[in-house]
């Protein structure tokens, strides 16, 4: 359930309760429920187990995770159904022994959760995680983030395979905002997410298009055109490190950054490209820098920064630079 469906159903029955209800068919269809209230926003919590049956939140080992980590959830209790008729491979791979008590049993929902303040909020499907650069992403918590920006309503996020794997993300603005600055929402979503988990692309639309069964129509989305970002007012090298920075890129894609402060994954950035970035600093630097560093500090001028404190000092590093032509 998502928050602006609580909005819908407050308007419309404003004296009634709403009760999220969760559970699949294998436990028996309820296992939890929440008591949801009209400031709620995404995502919506499930709640608590009712009666007679218990929720765990287990990691990639099967090892229950701790408050606020996210992992996969197991249903345990009194309504778990035996298993699947005539099909022993697929109850043993999901009626798994219970983490807690190897006497009894739990079903794998596959579904992704973590538990805040004692209620539990569903994050996705376990299987519709990806690797970007090495790390594992959910998409579904990449739309509750854009969710909470407050120049958008709703939001969808696919896989783009068209270069290496990354993220594309589709986003409705809320009414009466007339367009999404798509850099102010990078910048929020940088409050809450890592760097590897920012769309690169992020596209307005007026409505997320649905199947006639209301799914996400992904075809839909996939054949609309990448409008260009708004032209920038760019911040030219102001160091000598930034400017090596500036010539770097230049060689190793044709183009110079306009901006030290535009992140270097927005304009093309990718993991062997940065690879091969990183290559070069020992050589003209004297220093390592872990590829980990681009990830993090995925700016010109933020590079320079770690350069500037890491490396031993040189005569020319401190010099003021000209601008980027």
């Amino acid at each position: 359930m998502r928050a602006s469906a609580v909005s819908r159903w407050n308007a419309v029955a404003p004296h009634c309760r709403l009760l999220n209800g969760y559970g699949p068919t294998e436990a028996t269809v309820v296992a939890a429920f929440a008591d949801v209230t009209a400031d709620m926003s995404d995502p919506v919590p499930i709640g608590r187990p009712i009666w007679n049956c218990d929720l765990i939140v287990v990691d990639g080992c099967g090892i229950p995770a701790p408050p606020g980590i996210a992992g996969e959830l197991l249903i345990g209790g009194a309504g778990l159904a035996d298993g699947y008729r005539h099909d022993a491979a697929l109850t043993a791979a999901r009626f798994i022994p219970h983490p807690l008590d190897s006497t009894r049993l739990a079903y794998r929902t596959g579904d992704r959760v973590r538990v805040r303040q004692g209620r539990f909020e569903y994050l996705g499907r376990i299987d519709d995680q990806i690797k970007i650069r090495g790390f594992r992403v959910a998409p579904e918590e990449i739309v509750a983030a854009l969710r909470n920006c407050p120049s958008i309503t709703d939001a969808v996020v696919l896989v783009d395979h068209t270069r290496e794997i990354s993220l594309r993300a589709y986003v409705v603005p809320t009414a009466g905002v007339t367009g999404v600055d798509t850099r102010e929402v990078k910048a929020a979503l940088r409050q809450w997410l890592p760097e590897y988990m920012i769309p690169p692309v992020i596209v307005a639309i007026p409505a997320i298009p649905r199947t006639a069964s209301g799914k996400v129509d992904r075809a839909a989305l996939e054949s609309r055109d990448i409008p260009p970002e708004r032209p920038r007012q760019g911040h030219p090298p102001a160091t000598a490190t930034e400017q090596w920075f500036c010539d770097a890129w230049l060689q190793l894609t044709g183009s110079r950054p306009d901006d030290v402060d535009v992140n270097l994954f927005d304009i093309g950035g990718h993991s062997l490209l940065v690879a091969r970035l990183v290559a070069r600093v020992p050589g003209r630097f004297g220093i390592e820098m872990p590829l980990r560093t681009v990830f993090e500090y995925a700016t010109v001028r933020q590079l320079a920064a770690w350069i500037d404190a890491h490396a031993p000092a040189t005569p020319d590093r401190g010099a003021t630079a000209g601008a980027c032509q």
